[in-house]
């Protein structure tokens, strides 16, 4: 068996169409089965866009049905809308860095004290509602100290003392609260355990659909692309022209992104394996009454991985998706024949010629396929 080695060339992919299993980033509408409450506490079914934290705090995109025109409520328009069985939003007015603004707020939990959560361009909120008392603003912050003339960043954590006196007149929750974080998790957790503490035969409801911070999905890949080949100072190649060659390939793609911020913009990792053959041919008259042609024949097998943005449609059993980042190509075997034939009036040679067009590599050596 003939060693060869090959040189794996980097490509940047400026956009990759690709058909994702199901499940597979704000742009897209999506649709989902919803209703709103209006001021006089009518209830309006139909179906309501569903996108990121920050989109959904400031608009409400409802629709009678598939058919019917998008009507946006922003939050003084109606007093609340939900998901069917999913996220429940109230019309709220907080007041932030110093003015009030109106938003959708997520409402998390319903009991003794009420939990709340939206989420802004720069920042995210927390409020818990206690009686009929000004909201309490549940916020990160942060404060530099100097020490060995370097400077540091520290949080606060002031969310714990301030859950602690809002929970003041519950003593068996406060060791609870000494590991508080500000998120979804910690928070509802503690806010129902000091109903349940406070009010044990009341019903705490807990509105939230399970959705975490960062998720994972691995799906199939497939579709058709079209690869051409070019040859530079490569003796007898490089004056062949490769025609576009269409291939189908397949492969698996692993998405990481974040759900509560928008799921349908992802890191893609995505690995496809393909066969691709390519073919060219060339003809001159190199002298008078004396042709030469040339005919190659390059069989491949490869692997290519790429690593990269994208945006996946939101609906449907086959979901296609556009990304853009960078690729890396590897080639796991090939073949290649290369003939050139003499022609006169009087005498016809032909011959082949062993000259590999995948050499000089720094991927260490592959293997040539046997001919059958």
């Amino acid at each position: 068996m003939e060693q060869q080695k090959i040189n794996v060339p980097f490509h940047l992919i400026l956009a990759v169409l690709t058909l994702v299993s199901p499940g597979l980033l704000n742009g897209q509408s999506n649709f989902k089965p919803g209703y709103y409450i209006t001021h006089q506490l009518d209830t309006v079914y139909g179906e309501i866009d569903a996108r990121g934290d920050i989109r959904n705090a400031r608009t409400c995109s409802f629709r009678s049905d598939k058919n019917a025109g998008v009507v946006d409520f922003k939050p003084n328009d109606i007093l609340a809308y939900r998901f069917v069985n999913g996220k429940y939003y109230v019309s709220r007015t907080y007041r932030i860095r110093g003015e009030d603004r109106p938003v959708f707020a997520e409402y998390l939990v319903n009991g003794l004290s009420d939990l709340y959560y939206f989420r802004d361009t720069d920042d995210e909120y927390y409020y818990l509602q206690t009686g009929e008392g000004d909201p309490l603003l549940l916020h990160q912050t942060t404060d530099t100290i100097v020490r060995n003339g370097q400077t540091m960043l520290f949080e606060k954590k002031e969310h714990i003392g301030l859950m602690k006196m809002a929970f003041g007149d519950c003593m068996e929750i406060q060791p609870q609260l000494d590991n508080l974080t500000l998120t979804h998790k910690s928070l509802i957790r503690a806010t129902e355990s000091y109903h349940e503490m406070m009010c044990p035969d009341e019903v705490c409801l807990v509105y939230l659909k399970e959705t975490p911070a960062i998720a994972l999905h691995v799906g199939l890949t497939g579709g058709i692309g079209r690869d051409g080949l070019v040859f530079q100072n490569m003796e007898y190649y490089d004056e062949l022209t490769y025609s576009p060659n269409w291939h189908p390939f397949m492969g698996t793609q692993l998405d990481v992104f974040a759900p509560r911020i928008n799921d349908k913009i992802r890191f893609m990792l995505r690995t496809e394996f393909c066969r691709i053959d390519y073919h060219a041919a060339s003809s001159e008259e190199i002298r008078s009454m004396v042709f030469q042609r040339f005919d190659s024949r390059i069989e491949t097998s490869q692997m290519r991985t790429f690593a990269g943005l994208g945006y996946v449609y939101p609906k449907g059993r086959v979901r296609p998706s556009a990304s853009a980042g960078v690729a890396l190509n590897f080639l796991l075997s090939y073949d290649y024949l290369l003939t050139r034939e003499l022609e006169t009036e009087h005498a016809y040679l032909s011959e082949e010629l062993y000259v590999s067009p995948l050499s000089g590599g720094n991927f260490g050596d592959l293997p040539r396929r046997e001919r059958m």
